[in-house]
Order: structure tokens, then C-alpha cells, then sequence
């Protein structure tokens, strides 16, 4: 069974690119795309002949006319089935599968999913019903989902939402184009009853409808002129003309007269709420009455109604979309993380981030679980991944699991928030195997339950940071009871327990088997990686007469930041054209209140600069900008800020512990120094100061060895080779 899909779209292009977005992942083999602009003034039509011209079908209408642009959808649709979708809609990837199987049964001649609103949790619309007097009933279960001529209150679906059989849509002449909007698909599942089959309602077909502002309404849903107007016409039009034979014309006018009254106190509502002021709300009543007025006349001037022509126009030859990847091919995968873009992340969420995305454009289907802190849920798509903002609060019937060890309450509530989203979108998304990191215990519910293969990602824990956090048992002794020694207890339990556990380094792997006392016969290394853009250096930057030393990282014992300022002003009192940018959260901490009440008044001291947090953009430019890189950390686990300055060959300097070492080759791709040892740490910082061929000559070794083992794709690469050494997704 070949399907098309119908995008209508006007003035909404960024909206647009989502949802052909989408269609990449959809699971669905045999499927056409067909877009009709129409006439939009932001570029669309340009831009889908100049990215999509040769994967779908694309057609223009001169009008803004929703049901012109319909039926020119259904002209150059080839498909079995037509299905329609909203350009401001995501589809779930199981949407055609579920509404194919639909159509299975002959007698079906429409079908519909269900509607999930803006916040891709709640519903917009799920079983609807209609009438003949245009009242949709949202959610209405109590309708039965019988079809027959003549019935005044019938099943249907939205029309972001719905599919028809192509040929049953030919015999009724398609949408009447009477109708600019509203009504549209309503008035067609009412001919579809009459000329007899059924309606299939497919609660698995779900779409996220996204709300964009539009030609009728603002960003906050107010109406736009000439909005009112269209909307009574249509609803006296249909009324009138889905009267005719069934019902006497007097309920329709009696429909008309509350509909009007109905629409002047909402606008009045707007006025009085101060959205709309008099002169619009004004303009509002008198819309009601002409559009009543005209809807009323168009009927009896048009009773055959006007549709398109049933024959006349050579079909088109079906034109398949070709999907980045083909199902079943694609791997299904859920990733769990502490932050996630665009919200401000660590280094779990930068690689996590990164590896999802590289993973989506290769056309699997990734979603990611992430914290939202204000306590919203919501669902998003970005860039390809399906994107899950869950509350961090335990939800009323959180209950402690047995099978976890004692973590504190609201670590184990929100792996509990973690698990339960997953369970509610597993139907749909048929996740293969759950990934996360060990911080914070996230992965606990779903390992205790073993509902789904897990996969654990070592990064620094409580454990690996105890040594560089004396203030934990010196006055935080409470906080180190209650929560340090039982996230600790947690690690462990969580290390056993994990189907997989990957680390980024080998050091990370051995540190853990020997801190946890465990043996870790079931782990994978698979270093990180990050991606590459090329900058104004290779464009010959300017030269500057000062030289720059980078560092990043919060301001806390364990990113050695104590360290470093301890050989500051050494190292800027002995090179007059040395600076020092300092980037990261500095109020963690009393380093810099005490570096600056120190030497505030030395000369040298305006070429110290404590930068606190910066954006992405801004931290690009810094990595681009230095001239070496420092940060002498006690730990890590892994080290992204040293890849990030290693991709623009920029000299490093580390300590030579944990997986850092793994990262710089010392001598060879930048320098290492044991840590807390502020000599070598100024030994280190003079021998490249003072040797420019050594410092341009561990930079551009330091990018080699970027571009050879440490580049997004090469991350990629490693992780699906780890995907089939474990044979994910194999029946």
C-alpha cells in the first residue's frame, strides 16, 4: 500500500523544515511527500526547490486557500492513501505504520491519530466527534464510532491528523474549496459518511502539534482581522449545506445565530482581558455578521458545492522518499542525561548532545531524557532527536524500590521520573537499549526493574572526586553522610548491575574497578569525540602582540584552579606580553575574591581576566583565539576542554592523571605535569612561552591526533561498532 503525504504549507518555513524533518524517520516503506506552498512570502517555495526538489513533490497555489491547497496536494498524490499533516507537526515514527494498517480493512475510508498539544505530553485531541452544525467535541468517548448516512453526530479526527483513501476522495470531488479554512476536513468526512464506509480512529498514530503562529491568529492565539469573518462563514456554509435532506433548515439557522452570538463574547473576553483594543473589537462584530451573512449566501448559491474535478488531470508517477536510513536497519536508542541543549551542560551533556545528533543524521531514531528544573514536561524534536524535559519533583505515587540501595530520596525520584518515561512512550518508540552516565544514579530505576538493557558511560563519580573534596568531611560532614557516602554505596550497586558499562578511557575503567573494589568484566572503551569548524586562524588571523593562556573549568579544587593562580603572577611579572583568560563559574568558590583582594593593585594585574560563564559562541572564540591551553586538573575522567583547544592545534597542558593522559601525549601533542605541583606546573607554562616552534609544533600534533581518534564521526563509528559487538536490537 503506497502513501502520500500532504503538507500544506504558507509564511512558516522554519515550522516546515521540522516537519520534512521528521519524515526522515519515519518507519513506514513506502511513502511520497508532496508539499504545496501557497502563497507564501518567506522564501519557501525557493528554499524546497533548492533542498528537496529531487525527494518530493512540490506544488504552488496563488491563493490562501487551505482547501485549493488540498486538493492540489491530492492531484499530484499518487498514494493509495493521502495522508494530511500540519506544517507546524512532528510524527511519531510508528504514525504511518499505525494508519496503514488502518486501511486494511476495506470498509475504512478515513482514518485519524491522535493530536498531542504543544507540550508533546498532553493531548490536544484524541477521540473526536462532530455534528452537523460544525461542534467538535474533544475527546469524546462516549460517541460510538458507528458511520452512517445521515448521522447527525459522527466520529472524526483533526485535520493535522488524518488520512483518506485517494479514490474515495476523487469520487466526492476532494475539499470544497468554499471553505479558506475551518471545516474543511469536516465537511469531507460528513460526504465521505453520506456516500457510505467508516472512519478508523488509531490512538498508536500520534502527532505533536507544535501551534505556530499563523495568517489567522498570533503567537499568543489572538485572531488576526479577517480570522472571524472566515470562521462564520464556514460554520454557516457547512451548517446549511450538511443540512440539506437531513434536517430541517431552521436548526441550521437557529446553529448560525448561536455561533454568532457565541463569537462575539469571546471577542468581547479579548477586549475586556485587554488583548485586542476598540477599534479591533469593533472590527471583530462586524466580521461576525458579514461573514455570517456571506456564508449563508454562498450556500444557496453553490449546492452542489464547489469541488475539485473528478477526472481530467493524468496522475502522477509515484515518487518514494528516500529516508536517511532504512527500517528496520536504524537503531532505537534512549539516552539519559543531566542537561541537555539548549540549557547550559557539562561534558556529559556536550558529548551526549553530540553523539545523539551524529547518530540522528545517520537516520536512527534517538531520544534523549533529560531534567527540566522548572518542573515542566514537555517533548520537543531537535535536530533529529526526540527530546524529553521530565520534572526532577517524585510524582504523587513515587514509591521507594526494594531492589535499590538506600540513595537519597530525590536521586531515586527522579531515576523513578526517568524510568516511568520511558514505560510511556515504549509502545511507540520500541526503545532497544537505555544509555546514561553514573553521576547522579539516573539509570537506577530502569536497572533495578530490567525493563530494558542498560548501558552505563563511566565519568568522574562521587568516588573519583572524594580526594579533591576535603570539605566534604570537614564542614559538610552532614551533607557527606547523607548524600556522598550513599550516592558511593549507589555507584557500586549500579556498576554491578548494569548490562554494559563503557568508559571514555582506559584509565577511567581501571580507576573504577579499583576504587569500587569490583571487577568490571562486562565494559567497552569508547572514547568521546567532538565535531570541527573551521575559523578565521586558518584564514590567517591577525597577529597580536600578546600572548594568551586559556583556561576553563569551574573554579573548584578538582579543575586545579588553585594551582594555577598560585603561579600566575610568577609567570605574567616575568613575560611582560603574557594574558591570562580565565573562563568558568567563579562563585563556586572564594579563589578569585581572594586572588584579586591579593594582587589587585600589581600592575600586572589587568592581564589576569576572570571571565565567568560564557556561551558557547564565546567559548569557540577563546579556544580559537589562545595561544596555549592550561588546565591542571586533579581528575578527570575524560577531559573535553583539552579536545576542544587540541581540534584548533593549540598547545595543552594537563596533569598526567586519569583519562587525561589518554588525551595529551606528553611531548608529543602538549605537556603534562603532576598534579597540585605548581613547579612543574610554571616550568611547564615558561617552556612554551619562551619556545614558539615547540608551542606551534604540539598544536598541530595535538590536531592531528584530534582529526585521526577524536572527531565526532570517529566517536560515532566507535559507538556502533559497540552497538553490534552486543547485538543491540537483535530478535
Amino acid at each position: 500500500m503506497k502513501i502520500s503525504i500532504v503538507v500544506n504549507t504558507l509564511n512558516r518555513l522554519e515550522y516546515l523544515k521540522r516537519t520534512l524533518a521528521s519524515f526522515d524517520y519515519l518507519r513506514y516503506p513506502d511513502f511520497e511527500v508532496v508539499v504545496i506552498d501557497g502563497p507564501s512570502e518567506d522564501g519557501t517555495y525557493d528554499w524546497l526547490m533548492e533542498n528537496y526538489k529531487d525527494r518530493i513533490k512540490i506544488g504552488k497555489v496563488e491563493e490562501a486557500n487551505l482547501s485549493i491547497s488540498r486538493n492540489e496536494g491530492i492531484r499530484l498524490s499518487s498514494g493509495d492513501i493521502v495522508c494530511f499533516i500540519d506544517d507546524d507537526a512532528i510524527p511519531e515514527p510508528n504514525w504511518l505504520d499505525e494508519l496503514a494498517h488502518a486501511f486494511r480493512d476495506n470498509d475504512v475510508v478515513a482514518a485519524g491519530g491522535f493530536v498531542r498539544d504543544h507540550t508533546g505530553v498532553k493531548f490536544q485531541a484524541k477521540f473526536m466527534s462532530y455534528d452537523r452544525d460544525g461542534n467538535p467535541i474533544e475527546n469524546d468517548s462516549s460517541t460510538a464510532d458507528e458511520w452512517k448516512p445521515g448521522l447527525y453526530r459522527f466520529r472524526g479526527a483533526m485535520g493535522t491528523n488524518i488520512a483518506f483513501r485517494r479514490d474515495k476522495l476523487l469520487e466526492i470531488g476532494g475539499f470544497d474549496e468554499t471553505y479558506k479554512y475551518y471545516l474543511d476536513e469536516t465537511d469531507v468526512l460528513v460526504r465521505l459518511m453520506d456516500s457510505g464506509g467508516k472512519i478508523k480512529i488509531v490512538p498508536q498514530a500520534q502527532v505533536h502539534h507544535k501551534y505556530a503562529p499563523s495568517h489567522i491568529r498570533t503567537e499568543k492565539k489572538v485572531p488576526k482581522l479577517g480570522t472571524y469573518k472566515t470562521i462564520l462563514h464556514s460554520i454557516s456554509y457547512y451548517s446549511i449545506q450538511n443540512a440539506r435532506n437531513i434536517r430541517p433548515l431552521k436548526d441550521a439557522f437557529l446553529n448560525i445565530k448561536a455561533k454568532k452570538d457565541q463569537f462575539k463574547l469571546y471577542a468581547k473576553s479579548l477586549f475586556n482581558d485587554k488583548l485586542i483594543d476598540e477599534a479591533l473589537y469593533q472590527s471583530f462584530l462586524l466580521e461576525i455578521e458579514e461573514g455570517a451573512k456571506q456564508g449563508i449566501l454562498d450556500a444557496f448559491r453553490y449546492p452542489l458545492r464547489k469541488t475539485m474535478k473528478k477526472d481530467g488531470f493524468k496522475k502522477e508517477e509515484f515518487k518514494k522518499f528516500i529516508t536517511k536510513k532504512p527500517y528496520p536497519k536504524r537503531y532505537r536508542l534512549c539516552f539519559v542525561t543531566p542537561d541537555y541543549p539548549p540549557q547550559d551542560c557539562g561534558g556529559i551533556g556536550v558529548f551526549i548532545n553530540h553523539l545523539c545528533e551524529a547518530l540522528a543524521n545517520d537516520g536512527h531514531e534517538i531520544t534523549v531524557i533529560t531534567r527540566d528544573l522548572t518542573q515542566k514536561h514537555t517533548v520537543d524534536f531537535q535536530n533529529g532527536v526526540w527530546v524529553h524535559r521530565v520534572p526532577t519533583m517524585p510524582h504523587k505515587n513515587f514509591k521507594k524500590n526494594e531492589n535499590i540501595p538506600d540513595i537519597p530520596p530525590y536521586i531515586e525520584a527522579y531515576a523513578d521520573n526517568v524510568l516511568n518515561e520511558i514505560k510511556r512512550v515504549q509502545s511507540i518508540r520500541n526503545f532497544q537499549l537505555v544509555i546514561g552516565t553514573i553521576w547522579n544514579l539516573d539509570l537506577s530505576a530502569v536497572v533495578a526493574t530490567r525493563y530494558l538493557p542498560v548501558a552505563t558511560y563511566l565519568v568522574t563519580s562521587y568516588l573519583l572526586m572524594q580526594s579533591s573534596k576535603p570539605e566534604w568531611q570537614a564542614q559538610e560532614k552532614e551533607y557527606y553522610e547523607n548524600h556522598v557516602k550513599k550516592m558511593i554505596e549507589g555507584e557500586k550497586w549500579l556498576l554491578q548491575n548494569s548490562d554494559y558499562l563503557i568508559g571514555s578511557t582506559r584509565a577511567i575503567i581501571e580507576d573504577m574497578q579499583r576504587l569500587y573494589n569490583v571487577e568490571l568484566t562486562n565494559s567497552f572503551l569508547i572514547p568521546f569525540g567532538i565535531p570541527y569548524e573551521k575559523f578565521e586562524s586558518e584564514r590567517n588571523y591577525e597577529k597580536k602582540d600578546t600572548l594568551t593562556i586559556l583556561f576553563v573549568g569551574r573554579f573548584e579544587k578538582r579543575k586545579g584552579i588553585d594551582t594555577l593562580l598560585q603561579v600566575i603572577p610568577e609567570i605574567v611579572d616575568t613575560f611582560q606580553n603574557i594574558e591570562f583568560v580565565l573562563a568558568g563559574d567563579y562563585t563556586v568558590s572564594d579563589y578569585k575574591k581572594d586572588f584579586e583582594k591579593r594582587y589587585k593593585d600589581e600592575k600586572w594585574y589587568s592581564r589576569v581576566k576572570f571571565l565567568g560563564v560564557v556561551d558557547d559562541e564565546r567559548l569557540e572564540d577563546l579556544y580559537k583565539k589562545c595561544d596555549i591551553f592550561v588546565a591542571p586538573s586533579r581528575y578527570e575522567s575524560f577531559g573535553l576542554i583539552y579536545l576542544e583547544a587540541m581540534r584548533y592545534a593549540k598547545a595543552c597542558i594537563g596533569s598526567n592523571v586519569g583519562g587525561i593522559k589518554e588525551v595529551i601525549q606528553n611531548g608529543q601533542t602538549g605537556l603534562l605535569i603532576e598534579p597540585s605541583n605548581a613547579k612543574e606546573l610554571a616550568d611547564a607554562l615558561k617552556k612554551l612561552i619562551a619556545d614558539e616552534e615547540l608551542r606551534k609544533k604540539l598544536g598541530k600534533n595535538a590536531q592531528k591526533a584530534y582529526f585521526k581518534s577524536f572527531t565526532i564521526e570517529a566517536f560515532k563509528n566507535r559507538f556502533i561498532k559497540f552497538l553490534q559487538q552486543i547485538r543491540c536490537g537483535t530478535e
